[in-house]
This record gives structure tokens, C-alpha cells and sequence, in this order.
């Protein structure tokens, strides 16, 4: 690492600090957990300083030349999850340059298909255009063959450098400016006739969405304009995940048993560990999964207001069927503009959807007959929610 490169860090963070003194840095929808030395390394970086500078202020708190070691590991992990920056505002390398990423959302021609035909509908010959997060560039190429006079193609990663080639390429320079940065970080020198973006994440609010088009109205967006999505709905559903599913995101009785057999040792320890867990499943596989009651609306983003309904700390829920409820699905659909939705509802998602369904286990399965109704506990947060029977 060049110990002479100039970092700071992000200004807009959300931090969380455990009993184990763990701290746990979240941009959007991604969570880093963070090495020694991390909160007095952020308040280091929230001015430019090198890294060499921000060792020697470290200097006093380091034991030896190990824990030296283990302090540059972490600002390489801070950089490398693009909390600590390049100074001068860009993401040095951030998780979504990953060309696998991109290969995966180009396709998804459910998804890339439908924000065009959106794009054509709401795009008029003249118009300025923002792209929010314009990825490989497709999005604002879009925008320019509707007929947008300009379009702002706003991006932080480094992959805005293979996009600004690919807009050159296909004719799109004069019309197509690629903008380097945060959205909420950036100026613009005229305001749009529409905001795009497509800044959707497994968890469809996980990446701030409607924070980050609060500020392109306020900011970027004439009166009167457009933006695109205009509507953000989660939902949640009841499921039986199968256990060979949730065994591989748990400690379940039944492997540890295997365990012991195996190596002689009693793992019965484990088994508080996770009992609750979060992942994420491809709606193809969600499908075939039995759905145990009707989806229910978690929360709403109307994202030309900027109003956004808050995620209810009581949900009832009606079980459709008789069976046991492990586990609960959610999903998400996006109203891009009247009659163009996208959605990750494993009954309609598309094969080649890109996104994933985050599912949440329940520490213990919970019986239900059909027309029981049960209390999804959402004090803690959606993705912290519990089930109990209703009394």
C-alpha cells in the first residue's frame, strides 16, 4: 500500500459499535466490519491526511510492530469497502466495479428492458436528464436515444471510466457528461427534467434510495419534473424455508448431532449462535419454497415527495395454510412509471433476475393452521423482526 496516498473518509456513514467493541461501518446496503483501531482511524480520516500521517497518529495507541500490521489491514479494509476515499471526492475501488456485478444486471433483461421502455416514456425530445449511479452507462444511453438534449451520468466508482468509453463509442459523447462522485456530493451546472436511477438494492432501501432522491429533487430537479422510479414498495411473506436451506445459515440440531457423531465433540454450544439469521436466496429457488400467508406491505417510498411510510412495529399476519413457519421472505416492487414495474416476488421475477430475495429465519419454528393470525414484531427493525402467535 502507498503509505504517501491521501484518504478521508465518507461523510454520510452509519456506525455500529457491540458489546464485543466491534464496529460495523453500513454505506447503503453493504456492512463492513471493521479491524483494530477503526473508530479512532475514521475521526483520523475526517480530514485528508496520508496514510503514513494517520499511522504516526496512531503511533501512541499501537503495541508493537504486529498490531502496525494489523492497523493497516484495516484502513486497506476501510478503502476497499470505499468508506475511506481518494482525496478529492471519488471512490478509489468500490464492491459495485466488480464486473460480475454488471454482467449480472445487463442480463436481467426483465430489469434493464423495463427501465427503458420507462425511459422512453418519460424522456421527451429536449429534455435534461440525471442518472444516478449510471453503472456501465446503459441507463443515461437510454435517455439519449429518447431524445434528452444532456444527461448527467453520476457515478463513484471506477467503473464510470469503462462507461464514459462505451458513451464515446456509440456516438453519446456530446450529449452524455459522466460525472464522478456521490450524487449527494456532486453539483450540477442546470437542473433536470427527470431523475433517473437505478440504485435498488436486495434490500430495496438498503442503499438510502429515497434519501439520495430527497436530494436530487431538492437539488438537481426542476419544478414540475420526473423521476424514475417513482414508487417503492417492500413486502414481506410467511415461508417454511427448508431445512436444508437454513442449515447452511445456522446451526441446526440436526448437523450438530451429525457433528458429534462424526468428531466425537459436543457442539450443542453452537446452536444459540445465529438461531436468528439473514440471507439471501435467488427468487428462482424462493419459488419453489411453501408459502405459508398473503404478502403484507412492509413500508412505502414515494420518491418524487420524498415521503416515505415508516415499517409498523406490529404487523398481523393471516397463515394461508396449514404447516410450520421458519422463516419470512421479502421482496421488493419498484413502479418505474404508469404500467412499467419491476419486481423480486419469486412468483414473478423474471429467470434471469439479478437480485436476490433476503430471507429471515425465526430461532424456532412456529405451527400454523390456515386463517391464523400471528404478530410479526418489527420493534427491532424488518430485517430484526420476530413472530409470535396472536393471543
Amino acid at each position: 500500500m502507498n503509505l504517501a496516498r491521501v484518504l478521508h473518509r465518507l461523510p454520510d456513514l452509519r456506525m455500529h459499535l457491540d458489546a464485543r467493541n466491534e464496529l460495523a461501518v453500513t454505506i447503503g446496503s453493504r456492512t463492513q466490519v471493521c479491524g483494530p483501531h477503526a473508530l479512532r482511524l475514521l475521526e483520523i480520516f475526517s480530514r485528508p491526511v496520508s496514510v503514513n500521517e494517520a499511522l504516526e497518529m496512531l503511533k501512541p495507541s499501537l503495541t508493537g510492530t504486529q498490531d502496525w500490521m494489523l492497523a493497516l489491514r484495516t484502513i486497506q479494509q476501510l478503502e476497499t469497502a470505499g468508506v475511506l476515499i481518494e482525496e478529492g471526492g471519488v471512490v478509489s475501488e468500490a464492491p459495485f466495479d466488480r464486473a460480475s456485478m454488471h454482467i449480472d444486471m445487463l442480463n436481467d433483461r426483465v430489469r434493464t428492458e423495463a427501465f427503458i421502455k420507462a425511459i422512453q416514456q418519460m424522456v421527451k425530445p429536449g429534455d435534461v436528464v440525471v442518472d444516478l449511479g449510471t453503472g456501465s452507462g446503459v441507463l443515461a444511453m437510454a435517455a439519449a436515444k429518447a431524445g434528452a438534449r444532456k444527461v448527467y451520468a453520476i457515478e463513484a466508482g471506477a467503473i464510470r471510466q469503462q462507461a464514459a468509453v462505451v458513451i464515446e463509442e456509440n456516438g453519446f459523447d456530446d450529449r452524455i457528461s459522466v460525472i464522478p462522485g456521490w450524487s449527494t456530493q456532486v453539483t450540477l451546472p442546470e437542473q433536470a427534467d427527470v431523475v433517473v436511477g437505478e440504485i435498488l438494492g436486495n434490500d430495496p432501501f438498503g442503499e438510502d434510495i429515497t434519501d439520495a432522491y430527497r436530494d436530487a429533487v431538492r437539488r438537481f430537479l426542476k419544478p414540475g419534473g420526473k423521476v424514475l422510479p417513482v414508487r417503492v414498495e417492500l413486502w414481506a411473506v410467511l415461508m417454511h424455508v427448508p431445512e436444508k436451506t437454513s442449515a447452511r445459515h445456522r446451526f441446526e440440531p440436526a448437523i450438530i448431532d451429525a457433528w458429534e457423531q462424526i468428531y466425537g465433540i459436543n457442539f450443542k454450544a453452537l446452536r444459540p449462535a445465529d438461531a436468528s439469521a439473514n440471507f439471501t436466496v435467488a427468487p428462482q429457488t424462493a419459488k419453489t419454497w411453501v408459502a405459508l400467508s398473503q404478502p403484507v406491505m412492509l413500508k412505502q417510498s414515494d420518491l418524487s415527495s420524498g415521503e416515505e411510510t415508516a415499517c409498523p412495529e406490529v404487523v398481523e399476519m393471516v397463515a394461508t395454510g396449514k404447516g410450520f413457519v421458519t422463516g419470512m421472505l421479502f421482496y421488493f416492487t419498484a413502479t418505474l412509471c404508469d404500467g412499467v414495474q419491476v419486481t423480486t416476488n419469486p412468483q414473478v421475477a423474471g429467470e434471469d433476475c439479478h437480485w436476490r430475495n433476503v430471507v429471515r429465519l425465526f430461532p424456532e419454528a412456529l405451527e400454523v393452521k390456515e386463517g391464523q393470525s400471528v404478530k410479526l414484531d418489527c420493534v427491532d427493525g424488518y430485517l430484526g423482526a420476530s413472530l409470535k402467535p396472536s393471543l
